[in-house]
């Protein structure tokens, strides 16, 4: 997904909500010099950023996410838990990709 895309899309949020940097700083907990530095020199925003600003909006990464992409529909991957994936320890996303190869396997076999 396009960092363009992810910038714009808060700054839209953030404009219907009648939020400043400095209000999205309080809601989100980020330091408002690196939001500005985020906007202004539009660099990359990274999954801890952007968790902290999703719940800043009242919704999970992967709601915001899906409004940021363009076809939805086209895209099955925008229902991926992003957050709660971040959230795992290395041992258990080791599971969940094991459990996602099995599926995919069984998923095969069936067709």
């Amino acid at each position: 997904m396009e960092n363009e895309r992810l910038l714009a899309k808060i700054e839209e949020l953030m404009k219907q909500r009648g939020y400043s940097r400095y209000r999205l700083s309080q809601l989100s907990g980020i330091k408002q010099s690196t939001l500005t530095t985020m906007f202004n020199k539009r660099s990359t925003v990274s999954i801890d950023t952007l968790t902290k600003i999703s719940q800043a909006f009242g919704m999970k990464c992967s709601e915001f996410l899906s409004l940021v992409e363009d076809d939805p529909e086209a895209n099955t991957a925008k229902d991926f838990p992003v957050c709660e994936w971040e959230a795992l320890n290395k041992d258990r996303k080791h599971v969940v990709v094991l459990m996602m190869r099995l599926l995919k396997d069984e998923q095969a076999e069936i067709k």
